[in-house]
């Protein structure tokens, strides 16, 4: 009993003066860093030296924050010393110890990213964000720092004119399997795949990556306030968007911006016409007249330019009970004549409708307007005036003979 008994007073004692030991000891730890880290103005190598060694010695105790101090003042040693390549050798030696702590890495990274926009030479800063990348890759807790890197990677490529290799580097990272980056980063970084593609003329990778986005994710929902789920282990807590990132508007106008590219590309007016309706149901456009207008103005040249068919002709009738439409009112006696039966003479669909065909591009895409391409074909066959419109006129008079026919009969 006399045991117990001692046992029993000095457990309380042991567990009051646990805490206060690893204060003291998180205190030393700054202190020794900030002891260091002036040794390294004047003997680099001795610094280093004793950091490393601090590192390993709290690294084997398993202390995660004193770690990722002694971390973070390894890489701002090499950093403000101007040795770019011992940051990298070191950045590299300190991800490969044995037992290293998740969240020191973590740390080192972090403020080693926060060094690439302050490096002038460019071939230092590759190297650097190369070595990142390399030291990142594999390693789900820095998932979002390996995004970060490769699109700061891609830009510089982009910007040197190597839109090939920018494409590539972009291709090999599955965003899309990122669970913490935030939700309009991805899709930023998705959507910038798809560009890249369509920039390289590589529109079938293009149009597959397209599909990684739906029209339901542009649809902002609030979170209910009863689900209080927490990430499990095995899933990482999403992260803030990186500062700069497009709201989710402005991702919807790019995605169908560059959708309407793979579409033009494709000949596919019907679904350019659709892609021009979602962009004219966002409030942003809507709000504007000057650019509901002209979004609106296409939505009638497409629907007009497509083939005659069942759903060519519900969204032509769909478009003629457009409220808006009856503003512009050219374009209103445009889809008149395209939704009525009757048969009309050629030379007035060609009175005012040819001179605004020949006018017209397609919002915010780098093509030229298939409207313009087919009157330039047309018109290099020298037929006649009334006929260089576009087949779609002589579709919709055969269409109303046709049905005239019928009714006579």
């Amino acid at each position: 009993m006399g045991g117990t008994m001692d046992e029993m007073r000095l457990e309380p004692l042991a567990v009051e003066e646990a805490p206060k030991r690893g204060v003291v000891e998180n205190l030393e730890v700054d202190k020794l860093v900030a002891e260091y880290k002036t040794l390294a103005k004047t003997n680099l190598d001795e610094a280093l030296e004793k950091l490393l060694a601090l590192e390993k010695q709290q690294r084997l105790a398993a202390d995660m924050v004193a770690t990722k101090k002694v971390c973070i003042g390894i890489v701002q040693v090499c950093f403000f010393a101007g040795n770019y390549k011992l940051l990298n050798e070191h950045i590299v030696l300190l991800s490969k110890r044995r037992s290293q702590l998740k969240q020191a890495v973590v740390g080192f990274v972090q403020e080693a990213m926060a060094y690439i926009d302050q490096i002038k030479d460019l071939d230092a800063k590759i190297e650097l964000i190369s070595t990142l990348n390399t030291v990142t890759a594999g390693k789900i807790y820095v998932e979002v720092e390996r995004a970060r890197l490769v699109r700061q990677l891609v830009k510089i490529k982009e910007e040197t004119g190597d839109i090939q290799a920018a494409a590539d580097l972009i291709q090999e990272v599955a965003i899309e399997t990122y669970g913490a980056l935030a939700k309009t980063e991805k899709i930023f970084f998705i959507l910038e795949q798809v560009r890249l593609c369509l920039d390289c003329k590589d529109f079938v990778r293009g149009t597959i990556m397209s599909k990684k986005i739906s029209d339901r994710t542009f649809r902002e929902k609030e979170a209910p306030k009863t689900d209080d789920k927490k990430p499990t282990d095995q899933q990482m807590p999403e992260q803030a968007a990186l500062e700069g990132t497009p709201s989710l508007s402005e991702l919807k106008l790019r995605y169908y911006e560059l959708i309407i590219r793979i579409h033009i590309h494709n000949s596919d007016y019907l679904e350019i016409c659709r892609a021009y309706q979602s962009v004219f149901a966002d409030k942003a456009i809507s709000a504007d007249p000057a650019k509901w207008s002209e979004v609106l103005k296409k939505i009638c040249w497409y629907i007009v330019l497509a083939s005659n068919g069942v759903e060519q002709q519900t969204l032509l009738h769909t478009i003629a009970g457009e409220k808006k439409l009856g503003e512009l009112v050219k374009y209103h006696s445009l889809i008149k004549q395209f939704t009525t039966t009757e048969v009309d003479p050629q030379d007035s669909l060609n009175l005012w409708h040819l001179p605004i065909a020949a006018k017209s591009k397609p919002c915010q895409t780098p093509d030229p307007s298939p409207v313009k391409c087919r009157i330039r074909a047309l018109s290099n066959t020298k037929s006649e005036p009334c006929q260089t419109l576009n087949p779609s006129p002589v579709e919709h008079q055969i269409q109303a003979l046709s049905n005239t026919h019928s009714e006579s009969c």
